[in-house]
This record gives structure tokens, C-alpha cells and sequence, in this order.
């Protein structure tokens, strides 16, 4: 299963800063389907006056540095279309659309999607998932989800409500009939728990979240995301 990409993403230079850089792990790519545009400049990946591989000290995130000196105070749009590879490597159903994110570590998202954020850096995410199949999908993820029509696709919007760093956003699209997904408000905020048909059952996060997310209030502070809590359960995590 190979997930097709078009992402467009909009900065203003950081005081300090004189080029851009932004992540996507080239060691997923179908790298003849990558095309890089920098403010309607078309840039080739493979030539390194225009875009060069850096190594970033304390990240494991693969860095792709422009070769461009860009002006500060100014909105600049960088649009990346792109091919990613080799689902079902960590053993998923070839069917599942899922990627590791570890948000102490800061890594997972850069290798389906590409950020140009780092661990100090906030952005807010709306991402268009598209499923190809006539098999009936369900979605869930960091924020509001809204299902949008399509005759031929299942098609959904995320939105994240508020900026946040890229690593930390998750999402999960599964096939319909193999899992089960129920919602409920606790402590006034929306809870989505979704699981394998097969796996833990929903309301068991559910009776644990009743007593945990008031405790998480009352230490840490509200919830800070505006479209509540999105979960999915798995025997090695979740």
C-alpha cells in the first residue's frame, strides 16, 4: 500500500534564520515522485544547489536544508508532492494507515508527511486523508475529523484547532468492519477511543479516563486540545 502526498506549507523565517529547512525521511520515498516548489520555483531534490541533507544535532529527524536565502517579515510557501512506500514493514495490515510517532523522542511524522517545524517550533496541521478503496474506512486523530463527500473515496479533514509541533500529531484510518470506535465526554472534554474488534474494549479506557483526565486538570491544567481526545488501543501501546 503507497501513500500519495501533496502538502503545502506556509512560514515566516525565524530572527536569525537565512534558509529554510524542513523534514521528510527520503528513505521512505519513491524519490521520482518527489517534487519540491519554493515560492512557484520548482527545485530539484537530487541536486544539491538547491536542496542538501542535513544532519540536525539532538534530532533524529531527517533535515532537507533549501538552498535559498529567503527575507524575514514575509509568508513563504513551500509545496511538496510525494510518494511514500513500504507499508505493512512494521507487520500492520497492508489495509492500515498508521506511523510511529514517539513524542519524547520527537520522531515518526516526518516520514509521511513533510513538517517544517522542530521541537520548538508550532504549526497548525489541516490534512486531507483520501482512502482509494470501496472498503468502508473510519478516522480519527488530534483534533476534529470531519468526513467529506466523495462519490468514489472516503475522504476526511483534520484540523488541529490550534498550533502544535508536526511529531506529536496523530491520526489512525482503519477498515470500518475490523475495529470498534465509541465516544463519550469526560471532564468536559470529547474522548474517542477506537480498537481492534478483537482487542481491549473501548469502555475500559473509558473507566479509566472517568478518574484520570480530572487528575490531569487539576495537576497539569485543561486539556489543551479545542477538539478533545483521540485514542486508538493496541496490545503494544497506545
Amino acid at each position: 500500500l503507497d501513500l500519495t502526498g501533496r502538502a503545502i506549507l506556509q512560514f515566516v523565517m525565524r530572527p536569525g534564520q537565512t534558509v529554510p529547512v524542513f523534514h521528510l525521511n527520503r528513505e521512505s520515498l519513491q524519490s521520482e515522485n518527489l517534487q519540491i516548489t519554493l515560492n512557484g520555483e520548482p527545485l530539484d531534490s537530487d541536486d544539491p544547489g538547491d536542496i542538501q541533507d542535513l544532519v540536525i544535532d539532538g534530532s533524529s529527524q531527517p533535515g532537507l536544508e533549501i538552498q535559498r536565502t529567503l527575507s524575514a517579515n514575509t509568508i513563504h510557501t513551500l509545496e511538496v508532492d510525494y510518494t511514500v512506500y513500504h507499508w505493512g514493514e512494521w507487520g500492520l495490515p497492508e489495509t492500515s494507515l498508521s506511523a510511529f510517532v514517539n513524542d519524547i523522542e520527537g520522531t515518526g511524522n516526518e516520514s509521511f508527511f513533510p513538517t517544517i517545524n522542530c521541537p520548538s517550533e508550532l504549526a497548525h496541521h489541516t490534512i486531507t486523508f483520501v482512502v482509494h478503496s470501496e472498503t468502508p474506512y473510519r478516522c480519527i486523530g488530534s483534533g476534529q475529523v470531519t468526513s467529506l463527500p466523495s462519490e468514489n473515496n472516503s475522504v476526511w479533514l483534520l484540523d488541529t484547532g490550534r498550533e502544535i509541533a508536526s511529531y506529536t500529531v496523530f491520526f489512525m484510518l482503519m477498515p470500518q468492519d475490523t475495529v470498534q470506535l465509541e465516544t463519550r465526554v469526560i471532564d468536559g472534554v470529547d474522548v474517542r477511543v477506537m480498537s481492534y474488534n478483537s482487542g481491549p474494549s473501548p469502555y475500559q479506557a473509558f473507566d479509566i479516563l472517568e478518574t484520570w483526565l480530572p487528575e490531569l486538570s487539576a495537576a497539569l491544567g485543561p486539556f489543551p486540545m479545542p477538539h478533545g481526545l483521540s485514542i486508538f488501543l493496541t496490545g503494544y501501546g497506545g
